[in-house]
Formats: structure tokens, C-alpha cells, sequence
């Protein structure tokens, strides 16, 4: 494989900082953003979970491939595409109603629609906290454009608790957005570009983070009908809880592990390792297993027992999934980075993982003089 490329990369990196694990700001600012999607309006459903074992093996063919540090290097440019494609005439066929409150309790308008406290009275009064979420924005008049889309549902309540429950049970989903749409009770076309609309409770899923600044879908234009969006509230889970399998998981939340200088066996070498950035919009700590073992099989003699797992998030937007590995583990109170304030970088979901049969610690230590007793596992 590619442990010399490796090694050389790792020395890059060590001589470039005596931290080598915080990276400089210029290459925070120059982080990818994963693809954008938008939901498709409407009444429906479609659900995509995320299948873990691709995400995880696509994950390892990449790291065999090139197993050297990549904050900067090997990451695709940013996408932006989405999920809707230009309409063509409608046909005036009748479309799916939702269960949302409509003419006459709310004038059949898009200024009634987006000033109804039908709409936006549960939104405000929807609980901040619940089943494990918080929520992150609050009655937008706009549903989320983001990252990693995992489908939707439609429902016949505004039940923030049932979309919360029905998030758990998608494979990769972290968080969801529970929003008013109007929409047309018939396809528009020549023959009824304005018809009366019906008002559908809609939620999104999402495997990302999505705050207040990916809530920009405002609706679009079918012919004469608009279709606009209120009440619109966004959750994401407050934690990432993996089990893995032999490994311990501790929850660091909005800080990263920024590791002291040490002194590891057999050559004095430094505990930290590498780093590897996913910007597909996907989380999963799977992955980061996956090249921690990569990296143990490839150099038994400077083996990966401790890794952190976090999203890095730039102004907001979408986070790229980064992995560090160490040769040994550390705890909560080397949780110092939290990112960068001047390029407006912050941390979501951070854990770290101990390897239960060797932590590193008995030959990995903060001084030299004591390298001579101690045994490389």
C-alpha cells in the first residue's frame, strides 16, 4: 500500500504545525460543501435511508486508494444540485390534499396563507426539545435546501414527536424539518393555471446538520398558482451514538480533541496520526473505524487505538464529516478545539472512540524520559 507516502504526509503535516491536528484557517475557509437537494412540493411520500454498509465500503476503497491526509487534497469541488427539474404544462388532474387547514378558515391567497396564525401557532407553541432533537429554527415561511435528503412524508398533523420518531427509524437520519405547504388541488396548466389550492403538512429528512441558513426554499411558481411555505421548524439530533464494537465512545459535543505534543515508542514519534474529510454530506463514525483499521494493518508498529468523529461546519451551511486518529487515546479535558471564529467554523457531533484492548497510554507518553520502560503494543 502506501505507508511511505503516508509517513511523509504526516511529517508534512508536524512540521507545518506544533499542533498538527488544528489545521490553519485558510484551509478551514477552503472546505467543500456537500450537494444540495430541495424537497419536491406536493403531498406524498419517499423515503431513502442511508445504507451504511456502501457509505462505509465506499469509505474504505477511497482510504486503500489513498491513505494520506486529505483536509485540502482529494475532495471533489462543491455540488449544488437538486432534487427538482423544470415543470412542463400541467394537465389539470387532480393532485393529492393534505390535512392542513385551508379556505375558509384560510383565504385561498398566498399573503393569507403565509399570515395565517393557523399555520404559525404550532409552529411557535412545537417543543424546543424532544426524543433525543432540539430544534435549530423556528416558523420560517421556508423548508430546507440540504444536504444528504433522505425523503419526505406527509402527515395529518402537525406532530413534531412522530416526525422525530419516524427520523430514528431512517438509517442515517439526523435531523427533519415539519412545515405548511400550499399547493394546487390540480396540476396546473392552460386550462387552470390558478387553481384553488389545499394546504399539505409536510416533513423532510435529512442526514446533516440543518440550521436556520439552509431554510431558503420559499416555494416556486407552477404556472399561475404559487406555492409557499409557513410554519416551518428545523430539528437536529443532539447526539451521534455509535456502538462499536471493542472501541468506547465518548460524546465530546461542539469541540474536537487538540492533542499536547507526546512521545511515542518505538521512534519518539508524535500520537497523532492523520486526518480524513468526507464531504459527501453523510455522517457515520463507521467510516472512521474503518480507516482507523486501514491504518493499523498498513503500520502495526504506529497502530491507530483512539480516534475523534465530528462535523465541521462552515457559516452555518452543510458539515464535511473529518476523522483524526492517534496512536493513543485522550480524554474530555484535551477537547479544545472548537473550530474558527474568523472563518466562522464550528464542530457538531463530535465523539471520540478508545480501542478497549490497547489505549496507546502505556507507550505513548507526555515526556521522553520515560520511553525506556515502557513497551510498544
Amino acid at each position: 500500500m502506501r505507508s511511505i507516502a503516508l509517513i511523509a504526509g504526516l511529517a508534512a503535516l508536524a512540521a507545518a504545525s506544533p499542533t498538527p491536528q488544528v489545521f490553519p484557517s485558510d484551509q478551514l475557509a477552503d472546505l467543500p460543501s456537500p450537494p444540495i437537494s430541495d424537497v419536491p412540493s406536493g403531498a406524498g411520500q419517499d423515503i431513502i435511508p442511508l445504507d451504511v454498509n456502501a457509505v462505509v465500503a465506499n469509505a474504505v476503497a477511497d482510504i486503500i486508494a489513498d491513505p494520506t491526509p486529505d483536509l485540502d487534497a482529494n475532495i471533489p469541488a462543491a455540488i449544488n444540485t437538486t432534487t427538482l427539474e423544470k415543470r412542463t404544462a400541467g394537465d389539470c388532474a387532480l393532485q393529492p390534499t393534505g390535512y392542513g387547514p385551508t379556505s375558509p378558515d384560510v383565504a385561498d391567497d398566498p399573503n393569507s396563507f403565509l399570515g395565517s396564525t393557523l399555520l404559525s401557532g404550532p409552529a411557535l407553541a412545537a417543543p424546543k426539545w424532544v426524543n433525543g432533537f432540539h430544534q435549530t429554527f423556528q416558523n420560517r415561511q421556508a423548508s430546507v435546501s440540504g444536504c444528504s435528503y433522505q425523503g419526505y412524508k406527509t402527515y395529518q398533523t402537525y406532530d413534531v414527536a412522530q416526525a422525530a420518531a419516524d427520523c430514528k427509524n431512517i438509517a442515517g437520519c439526523k435531523g427533519f424539518n415539519i412545515f405548511y405547504e400550499r399547493d394546487p388541488t390540480k396540476d396546473p396548466g392552460s386550462g387552470c393555471p390558478n387553481p384553488a389550492s389545499t394546504t399539505v403538512i409536510k416533513v423532510s429528512f435529512w442526514g446533516n446538520l440543518i440550521g436556520e441558513n439552509l431554510a431558503t426554499n420559499k416555494g416556486q411558481y407552477r404556472d399561475q398558482f404559487q406555492v409557499v411555505i409557513a410554519g416551518s421548524n428545523g430539528y437536529n439530533v443532539d447526539a451521534c451514538e455509535t456502538a462499536v464494537q471493542g472501541w468506547t465512545q465518548t460524546q465530546l459535543g461542539s469541540c474536537s480533541i487538540n492533542a499536547p505534543k507526546s512521545y511515542c515508542l518505538p521512534d519518539n514519534s508524535d500520537s497523532y496520526l492523520t486526518v480524513k474529510t468526507f464531504s459527501d454530506g453523510n455522517f457515520d463514525n463507521s467510516r472512521c473505524k474503518a480507516q482507523c483499521d486501514i491504518i493499523t494493518k498498513q503500520s502495526p508498529d504506529t497502530p491507530c487505538n483512539f480516534f475523534t468523529s465530528y462535523m465541521q461546519v462552515k457559516n452555518g451551511q452543510c458539515g464535511v464529516q473529518q476523522c483524526a486518529f492517534y496512536k493513543r487515546a485522550w480524554d474530555k479535558s484535551y477537547c479544545t478545539n472548537t473550530g474558527d471564529p474568523v472563518n466562522k467554523i464550528t464542530i457538531a457531533w463530535a465523539s471520540s472512540f478508545t480501542n478497549n484492548a490497547c489505549d496507546g497510554t502505556e507507550f505513548c507518553n507526555l515526556t521522553p524520559n520515560v520511553l525506556t520502560t515502557a513497551t510498544a503494543v
